[in-house]
């Protein structure tokens, strides 16, 4: 029940002593399989039909635009969108942190266009400049209160960055890193939590 918990904190972006990889761990082992929902289902069908698109195309054009999807299908992006933009402000929304990291690992275009996704992400530079100016470090809590979107922005940068290490999809590149670098961004969290050993004997 507890690991239940902290998953749902963990998706909603609320603190949790859940992370990316302990999720992993579970889901490989179907942990949630059984609390699924048919909403859930649904999701699954329309992401699976998405990454086959993405993958069919992948070639000559890796974000499938809204002419290359079928009307629910693209009725269904925009919708990630628009929830996408809830959790970033910190607002009840269907998407959750697993449906975002998924999506990433396709390079889902979170905006229309790659220009207005480029434009998000000098956005959030120019707001953690400002951050470092006020505070003299880049440690942007999760939980910001004067700036809940960049502390979800900063924690999801850290997740993109270890997929981008690990050699798998990410939105970021080697320009994106080297300019969060010189910001004086760290790619490891201080939050402390319970010690993994003591976690993977209670998952085992």
């Amino acid at each position: 029940a507890n690991q239940r918990k902290y998953a749902a904190r963990w998706e909603s972006g609320l603190p949790s002593p859940m992370t990316t990889d302990r999720m992993n761990l579970l889901n490989e082992i179907d942990f949630f399989e059984c609390y699924k929902s048919k909403w859930e289902e649904k999701w699954e069908k329309h992401f699976n039909a998405y990454k086959t698109l993405h993958h069919d195309t992948n070639s000559t054009n890796p974000h499938p635009k809204g002419d290359q999807l079928s009307g629910d299908l693209n009725t269904w992006a925009r919708k990630q969108r628009r929830e996408y933009e809830k959790f970033e402000r910190g607002e009840k929304c269907t998407i959750t942190r697993s449906r975002i990291d998924k999506l990433d690992a396709l390079n889902f275009n979170w905006s229309d266009s790659a220009s207005a996704a480029d434009m998000t992400f000098e956005e959030k530079i120019d707001q953690l400049k400002s951050f470092y100016c006020a505070h003299g470090h880049s440690k942007v809590p999760k939980v910001y209160k004067p700036n809940p979107s960049l502390g979800r922005w900063v924690a999801r940068m850290r997740e993109q960055y270890r997929l981008h290490k690990a050699g798998k999809a990410s939105c970021l590149n080697a320009s994106k890193i080297l300019r969060l670098e010189e910001i004086g961004f760290e790619w490891t969290s201080t939050l402390k939590h319970s010690p993994n050993v003591n976690w993977m004997t209670m998952v085992s």
